[in-house]
């Protein structure tokens, strides 16, 4: 199993281009470099589509300990993810539904829609098994960058899915639909109404592009 850490760097308004992201960025690469940093760097997004001065930074792990270990870390820095010039920061655990590839560098992009759905009580096996049977064919439409549930907070999965536009976005998600392959059935009685999507496109340091 893969575990996921989904990072929400919060920035000064202003820092979303030029040299201010720049350093940023720098400081993000450089703080992952440090001696002692767990995890390995998947990928990195900026706000389109969604609340605006973020930048996301997801990264993997290959156990639940080495994750745990590495938040622990992280909370103690003064300077967490380089960040002097940061607003806020929050910090995600997943696990990768079963069956998936693990996540690598490809050129999937450049928009990226993160969705995140809550799950009722009880809700987390039978959407495994739904999704587990879907998966197959609705990849055969836009690639699936991977689909997981969180190991923190309320009942919830995020799955991320890669496009090459907002326009490819749009006829993707309608031929799925057209061709009777999503939603995942048996999936969507296990929702609750707490449902959000959010475009995010790649940074320079994301080895997602």
């Amino acid at each position: 199993m893969q575990f996921y850490e989904l990072t929400t760097l919060t920035t000064p308004v202003g820092y979303q281009r030029g040299e201010k992201l720049a350093r940023l960025l720098s400081g993000v690469t450089n703080a992952l470099a440090e001696p002692g940093c767990g995890g390995t760097l998947l990928g990195s997004w900026l706000s389109e589509f969604s609340p605006q001065n973020r930048i996301l930074v997801l990264r993997g792990f290959d156990s639940h300990d080495a994750l745990h270990a590495e938040r622990e870390r992280v909370l103690r820095l003064a300077k967490p993810f380089g960040g002097d010039e940061l607003v806020a920061i929050s910090m995600e655990s997943y696990a990768q539904f079963p069956d998936l590839p693990p996540i690598g560098p490809a050129d999937f992009g450049p928009v990226y829609e993160f969705r995140t759905y809550n799950l009722k009580i009880g809700g987390l096996v039978p959407t495994l098994e739904a999704w587990g049977k879907a998966i197959p064919n609705r990849v055969k439409v836009s690639p699936l960058v991977t689909v997981m549930y969180a190991l923190d907070g309320p009942p919830r999965f995020t799955h991320i899915w890669a496009y090459k536009s907002f326009e490819d976005r749009l006829a993707k998600r309608a031929k799925a639909l057209d061709l009777g392959v999503w939603p995942a059935k048996g999936a969507p009685e296990w929702l609750m109404t707490e449902m959000k999507s959010e475009c995010y496109l790649p940074t320079s340091i994301s080895p997602l592009q």
